[in-house]
Order: structure tokens, then sequence, then C-alpha cells
């Protein structure tokens, strides 16, 4: 085999094939463990231990944590799509662009 293809080289080099390892959750603002990823993050741009994965309608990580970790330190929690249209049917409010 050639020198190029050699597997074992290859995947111990491979920044993309290592990726796959990183240890991805969702991130819970109870953790410990979260919480002291994201401070490391805050200080040196860089994830700790624990790295998060991006959150639906975030577009990207830090983001989503941010927000999740202020909604839990304001005792505050984000209204889906569906609970802001039932609040409009109960308030009575119009659900139509008029």
């Amino acid at each position: 085999m050639p020198d190029f293809a050699d597997t074992n080289d290859f995947l111990s080099k491979s920044t993309i094939l290592r990726r796959a390892s990183v240890n991805r959750q969702h991130f819970d603002p109870t953790d410990p463990e979260h919480l002291e990823s994201l401070k490391t993050f805050i200080e040196t741009g860089n994830w700790g231990k624990v790295q998060f994965f991006c959150e639906y309608p975030f577009t990207d990580v830090p983001m989503t944590v941010l927000v999740k970790f202020a909604g839990r330190a304001l005792d505050a929690r984000r209204m889906t799509a569906k609970e802001a249209l039932a609040a409009k049917i109960l308030s009575g409010e119009s659900i139509l662009n008029a």
C-alpha cells in the first residue's frame, strides 16, 4: 500500500475525523459541568470538556447556550411558536394579519 494511504496515520492526524469523538450534549444550565464549559468559553473563546449542539431556533452554539443560561438566570423561558399562537387565541387577539 502506498505511504499516503496509510489509514492509521490518516485517522490520527485528521481533525475532521477526530471531531466526531467530541462529547456534545444539549446545554443544561443546571449542570455544573456545562456551566464550567460555558465559563471556559467566556474566558478563552474555546469550549471546555463538554461541547454543545446548536438548537432550534438559533443559528449557532454560543447563542443557544447564552440564551438558555440567561433564561435560567432570569427565571424566564422562551415561548414556542405554538404557545404564542395559543396565547393569542385565548386572549381573543386576532391571529390574522389584517
